[in-house]
């Protein structure tokens, strides 16, 4: 059977989700701060749909209808919708013992807790993905400003252009920052630590612990493009301010020595 998951939004409203998948009956259950729902599909297999917080659902079993439903009734929960839905796909299926496999994964107690354990290291995939296509985004779109320190001495850019670039920066690197934590090991398995090997297992799999150090270390890239643009305005600033200064001095000089020649010009003396 399938099991696929999605990214769409930055985060989903739990609260008011919840309260709406109350009203249609869907019977939703809150295992911490993730909405679990059981569901019967159009064949009459049984599913199971899980949502977070950070804006991923998570499909087990649903056709492609069925899930695309879903999808359209999350948008008015999504808090900030992204460009591009991530997705990935993968098969699930009973036997002897949990294993992953070229994306099939076997498991052999699927109870709601070991499905949502494998669906929470597939939900960190899907959103590190969307981080990741984030940072690359930046970095590919400011990667010329140190070539351009090496070829000229200096960035090509007015200043309102570089305080523009330093805001969105500053927005990719924070909006990454202020969401890591949902990249650690959640804390429901403190709770529930027999559920926490298939997690770590699903996790190992999709590299997503070494897949967060290669991010972290992209964002130190983008904080270096930071500090070197900072730099570069607060010159510019400065070299403004000096020929400021310079010009007033210069127009002082000029005041005084008007006002030591100003009586032999033509100045009638009474």
């Amino acid at each position: 059977m399938r099991l696929t998951s999605y990214c769409s939004s930055e985060s989903y409203q739990i609260g008011p989700l919840f309260s709406a998948l109350q009203a249609r009956n869907l019977k939703p259950v809150l295992i911490r701060d993730t909405i679990h729902i059981s569901y019967n599909n159009s064949l009459a297999e049984h599913c199971d749909i899980f949502f977070f917080p950070f804006g991923t659902a998570v499909f087990w079993g649903l056709s492609d209808i069925e899930q695309k439903n879903f999808l359209e009734y999350l948008r008015p929960f999504e808090g900030g919708s992204l460009e591009t839905t991530e997705f990935d796909e993968f098969s699930f299926m009973s036997g002897s013992s949990i294993r992953i496999s070229q994306d099939v994964i076997t498991l052999p107690f699927p109870s709601v807790l070991n499905k949502l354990a494998i669906s929470y290291g597939i939900a960190q995939s899907v959103k590190l993905t969307v981080f990741e296509s984030t940072i690359r985004k930046t970095i590919a779109k400011t990667k010329h400003l140190p070539e351009e320190i090496v070829r000229k001495g200096k960035i090509v850019l007015s200043r309102s252009e570089i305080a523009k670039t330093i805001g969105q920066l500053f927005l990719d690197r924070s909006s990454i920052n202020l969401h890591t934590d949902i990249l650690d090991t959640p804390e429901i398995f403190w709770e529930y630590p027999e559920n926490d090997p298939p997690y770590r297992l699903m996790a190992n799999y999709l590299d997503v612990q070494t897949r967060v150090s290669v991010l972290n270390q992209r964002l130190n890239i983008v904080k270096e493009l930071l500090e070197m643009l900072s730099t570069e305005l607060n010159h510019r600033h400065s070299s403004r301010l000096e020929w400021i200064i310079i010009g007033l001095i210069f127009l002082e000089i000029i005041i005084a020595f008007g006002k030591d020649i100003f009586p032999f010009i033509g100045i009638p003396v009474i």
